[in-house]
C-alpha cells in the first residue's frame, strides 16, 4: 500500500525484498527533512542492507511510493539458502557486487557531477523514477531543492 513503510528506522531488518509491482524508496530522516537514498521498482531489490547483515538498526526507512507487491525473503531463509545451495552464494556474491557498484556510481555523481548531470544521469538510466516518483523525492535524491529541481527541468 503506498506510503506503507516495509522498514522503520531504528529497527532491525529481518527480511530482503523484490518488488514485483510498484516503486519504493528508502530515505534518512534529518529533522524534518526526509533525504532520499535509492529508489526500487519492478525486479528490483529493496532492503537496508546494513542492518540485514549485521543485525544492528536501520539508519534508513524504506516505503512504498505507489502500491506495492513485493516478494519477501528473510535473512534466516537466505543464509540456509546459501548454505545448502553453493549457487545461491555465487548469486549473494553477485548481488553484493551490484550494490558495489550502485553505491560507487551514488557517490560519484554527488561528489563530482553537477546537478543537471545528475538529472541527466536519472533521465537516461533510471527513466522510471522520473516518470513515478513524486518530485520533492526526486529533488532530495538528486541532493537539491525542488526549486532548483524545478529550474533544470524548465530549461531542459
Amino acid at each position: 500500500m503506498k506510503g506503507h513503510r516495509i522498514i522503520r528506522e531504528g529497527q532491525v531488518a529481518t527480511s530482503f525484498f523484490i518488488v514485483e509491482k510498484g516503486m519504493v524508496r528508502s530515505f534518512y530522516q534529518k529533522g524534518k527533512t526526509e533525504i532520499t537514498i535509492w529508489f526500487a521498482y519492478e525486479g528490483q531489490k529493496a532492503v537496508s542492507i546494513s542492518s540485514l547483515f549485521t543485525g544492528k538498526p536501520s539508519r534508513e526507512t524504506v516505503e512504498c511510493v505507489e502500491d506495492c507487491d513485493l516478494l519477501c525473503i528473510s535473512n534466516k531463509d537466505l543464509q540456509e539458502l546459501y548454505s545448502r545451495y553453493e549457487c545461491m552464494n555465487t548469486i549473494g556474491r553477485r548481488m553484493v557486487e551490484e550494490y558495489c557498484n550502485i553505491l560507487d556510481d551514488r557517490v560519484y555523481s554527488l561528489q563530482v557531477m553537477s546537478a543537471t548531470e545528475r538529472y541527466k544521469d536519472l533521465m537516461e538510466y533510471e527513466p522510471e523514477i522520473i516518470k513515478r516518483a513524486p518530485l520533492s523525492n526526486i529533488a532530495s535524491f538528486l541532493g537539491i531543492s525542488q526549486e532548483t529541481l524545478s529550474r533544470i527541468r524548465h530549461n531542459w
